[in-house]
């Protein structure tokens, strides 16, 4: 297919501009079937199929205000597709509840879904899966021993690691897309998870009824407070550029751009609140 030449070129100039106007029409088509498709099932699975006809309809105004821009347009559509299709495979979707599962499981079948590490749609569902990871890792906690508490929060650490300059890179192609923005959002944030974890991973281990323990325990938190502390402010800032960009777009009545990649709901959509100034005051009282 042409959106799969496309991406495995590399987006060469040149293949860009050879797709035709007649081209292009047809693949807004299929962007806009494959999107619908995927937003259907995830109202479906929601029990909110009554918000369909309007997400679809918003998502269809998203890609259409792209549309006109040639050349993103293209990227978005071949992404769009590839999301689709990994999202669409059995083995992947039943093996892949945590990052390193879901991992394994795309890079097995690697040459029939290509490489899609600069795939904004994965970056999503990775850090998704990430942050849910540090959810459950930090529910349970108390029951693992000191050492897989220790490899649990190192391979966090290398997962976070891998992704962040692929979502900074998103950034600084792009500051003003809300997209780029949200995933830096959830990056910063589950890295603020992370030293919750770990200071709880830390308090574990220590006899409180110990002075010497209480006095390490007490000089732990405050370093672990001021590393969480660091991270929710960058968090902050995210939602804040977040906010800007969506008034900004209100004042222009148009789209905010990136908006695209939400398939017609809100960018917070995939997280447990999905509302953004119930987000940002969130973190505004964890930092007060």
């Amino acid at each position: 297919m042409q959106l799969v030449k496309l991406r495995t070129g590399g987006y060469k100039p040149g293949e860009l501009r050879a797709v035709t106007d007649d081209d292009a029409t047809r693949i807004r088509a299929a962007a806009i079937e494959v999107g619908a498709i995927m937003l259907h099932a995830d109202k479906k699975a929601a029990g909110k199929l009554s918000e369909y006809s309007e997400a679809k309809a918003q998502f269809i105004e998203a890609v259409d205000a792209l549309f006109p821009s040639k050349f993103p347009f293209l990227v978005y559509a071949a992404q769009l597709l590839q999301y689709y299709v990994i999202k669409c495979d059995a083995d992947v979707m039943a093996s892949g509840k945590t990052v390193e599962e879901y991992q394994i499981a795309v890079g097995h079948k690697v040459k029939r879904f290509g490489d899609s590490s600069e795939n904004a749609f994965m970056m999503e569902h990775l850090l998704v899966l990430l942050y849910n990871d540090l959810a459950r890792l930090e529910d349970r906690i108390g029951a693992l021993s000191a050492d897989a508490a220790q490899n649990s929060m190192e391979l966090a650490t290398e997962q976070l690691n891998a992704i962040e300059p692929r979502v900074m890179s998103l950034v600084t192609d792009a500051p003003d897309s809300v997209f780029s923005r949200y995933l830096m959002f959830v990056v910063h944030y589950s890295r603020a998870k992370l030293a919750e974890v770990a200071f709880k991973a830390f308090l574990k281990g220590k006899k409180l009824g110990d002075p010497t323990e209480v006095a390490d325990a007490d000089l732990g938190a405050h370093q672990l407070s001021l590393i969480q502390k660091q991270f929710l402010l960058q968090a902050l800032e995210d939602l804040e550029a977040m906010a800007a960009i969506r008034k900004s777009a209100a004042s222009k009545g148009c789209l905010e751009r990136g908006s695209e990649f939400a398939l017609g709901q809100g960018v917070l959509s995939k997280l447990p609140v999905g509302s953004l100034d119930a987000v940002l005051a969130h973190v505004r009282k964890l930092l007060a």
